[in-house]
């Protein structure tokens, strides 16, 4: 007597295909977390080696101002312009 192999319901692919789907985002969010507490902080990095490349746009404070430097030629006069008063 020969056996016959069922194939599974479509109930069942369902349901796998919805376990698979809620193990990989479960799987992926823990991931992140692991990503997060093992990233790299200020202790891992030895003082000076950053460049200012290294850094994204916004992320290094600007410094204090530097002193004012000498002035310049002075330029042509320019058109006069008349403000009429009423």
């Amino acid at each position: 007597m020969s056996r016959i192999k069922k194939l599974p319901s479509p109930a069942l692919v369902l349901a796998m295909i919805a376990l698979f789907i809620a193990m990989t985002g479960t799987g992926y969010a823990a991931a992140q977390q692991v990503i997060k507490r093992s990233s790299i902080t200020s202790i891992h990095v030895k003082d000076r080696s950053l460049l200012a490349k290294d850094f994204t746009s916004g992320q290094i404070p600007r410094g204090a101002a530097g002193p004012a430097g000498p002035a310049g030629p002075a330029g042509p006069a320019g058109r006069a312009f008349y403000v009429l008063v009423n």
